[in-house]
């Protein structure tokens, strides 16, 4: 269905919320999609946004190793 940036920005908004505990998922999620599809620079930006804002939350436990990747 090919509908990749709208859901990239679907999850972006959802992680907008704030809540310590869906935001970094949506995040994540957001991060995910961008990097399998290419999107290096995007996903660098949610991975690190992610670290910076959420660094004890499970999702930001390796995400480390997706920020190397994505450099």
């Amino acid at each position: 269905l090919n509908k990749v940036d709208d859901a990239i920005a679907a999850y972006k908004k959802a992680a907008s919320n704030d809540n310590d505990y869906t935001a970094p998922r949506f995040l994540y999620k957001a991060a995910q999609l961008a990097f399998l599809n290419d999107k290096k620079e995007e996903a660098n930006a949610l991975f690190t946004q992610l670290k910076d804002k959420y660094e004890t939350s499970r999702e930001a436990m390796n995400v480390d190793t997706f920020i190397e990747m994505t450099k």
